[in-house]
């Protein structure tokens, strides 16, 4: 799963998912968007130790009341393997 976009006190993040036995890991990567090039720079890991949906992701991802996910674009199973799964 991935939220792609999200506005956090006027930064750009991306938030994103992956699974791997039986933890969920949450990354958060901030886009540096300057005059030169585009690049993403790691901002927060979490481990979860349950599986999590999209609404789970959605609640952690807001849940300071600080990130606007209005013109985010949401993605669910983006997996790289064949049924999407990751």
């Amino acid at each position: 799963m991935a939220i792609i976009g999200i506005t956090r006190e006027g930064a750009i993040v991306n938030a994103y998912t992956k699974r791997k036995n039986g933890a969920t890991y949450l990354y958060f990567d901030e886009v540096i968007n300057s005059t030169h090039n585009k690049a993403l720079r790691s901002r927060t890991f979490y481990k979860l130790i349950k599986p999590l949906d999209m609404e789970g992701f959605e609640r952690i991802v807001t849940m300071n009341r600080i990130s606007d996910l209005s013109g985010a674009r949401k993605v669910i199973a983006a997996g790289g393997h064949p049924g999407g799964e990751t």
